[in-house]
């Protein structure tokens, strides 16, 4: 991911996808909108998601995240939707 300096948009919702949210993830520098929505992501939110300052889109409804949502979500002052529902085990 670390790479991907210039990617702007990932969108992979409806996949199927079983992982974690990398922590590399975070070096997406210039990522403006993340949809992970309706896969098997389980695990916690990393707190490196703090690093994407260009976000405006975060959307990670009914996926597995389990734990607390990160402070560092309060530091993306470019996010402008935010979509965590379905999210049985996190917390605010």
């Amino acid at each position: 991911w670390s790479q991907l300096t210039n990617l702007e948009q990932l969108v992979l919702s409806q996949n199927a996808i079983s992982a974690v949210i990398p922590n590399s993830l975070g070096d997406c520098s210039s990522l403006q909108t993340l949809h992970l929505s309706r896969n098997k992501i389980h695990g916690t939110i990393p707190t490196h998601i703090g690093k994407l300052v260009s976000l405006e889109e975060l959307a990670l409804e009914l996926i597995l995240i389990s734990g607390v949502v990160p402070s560092e979500i309060g530091q993306l002052s470019n996010l402008k939707s935010l979509a965590l529902s379905g999210n049985l085990e996190s917390t605010l």
